[in-house]
């Protein structure tokens, strides 16, 4: 479980990012996961949670990781 407590991203961004990160557990799980549709849900994962300045500098250590365990 990861929790990213942010005040800053507005209620409807925050549930966009949940689901993009369920999107992406749900991908990533396959035997063989679609790597252009994850590249694109983290993409738009990064938009979202650069918008939160209060969490920016984690959430993007962990999209970074992710998107380097995507071989990209």
């Amino acid at each position: 479980m990861l929790v990213l407590n942010s005040r800053d991203l507005p209620d409807a961004d925050r549930e966009e990012a949940a689901s993009a990160v369920h999107d992406l557990a749900r991908i990533t799980a396959e035997p063989e996961p679609d790597t252009a549709t994850a590249r694109t849900r983290l993409q738009r994962l990064r938009e979202l949670l650069t918008a939160g300045t209060d969490i920016a500098q984690p959430a993007l250590a962990i999209v970074t990781s992710v998107t380097g365990m995507l071989g990209g």
